[in-house]
């Protein structure tokens, strides 16, 4: 479901869908993969950013600047520490979140083509997150 939010008189679009713990989805469209339902259904909360063409889209601009506006969208929808799921093509935007924003950044999980199998790793990924006591102690990323 595509929403805007207006922050700071930047126009921010994105996509929403299920509920639970968040993950955040850095891709350019959602066209790009068509397994989010899959997320939504195992329990997560999936946020794309950047999801409609507008110029001011946080995937658009450098890597910071993009990184700055995903945590302003975080800030608004009132969601904290979070993992990402990346598409090719964003891993700048994760190491600006890693050097700016090192406490909101939960987890990061590449992925390459979004299959069926890569979702269900990405699930169990979440899961493994979700289930870590305390989170810093089991804390990982997957390469």
């Amino acid at each position: 479901h595509s929403m805007q939010a207006t922050i700071k008189d930047t126009n921010m679009i994105y996509e929403e869908m299920g509920s639970g713990r968040a993950v955040v989805v850095l891709q350019k469209s959602l066209a790009q993969m068509g397994n989010l339902e899959g997320l939504s259904d195992a329990g997560f909360r999936v946020i794309v950013p950047g999801v409609g063409g507008s110029s001011r889209a946080p995937l658009e601009g450098d890597a910071d600047w993009t990184a700055e506006q995903i945590v302003t969208l975080l800030n608004y929808l009132g969601i904290g520490r979070t993992a990402f799921a990346v598409m090719p093509g964003h891993e700048a935007v994760i190491q600006a979140l890693r050097e700016k924003y090192p406490k909101r950044l939960a987890g990061a999980f590449p992925l390459q083509t979004g299959d069926n199998g890569e979702m269900d790793r990405l699930v169990g990924f979440l899961r493994s997150l979700r289930d870590a006591t305390p989170l810093r102690n089991r804390l990982r990323e997957v390469a």
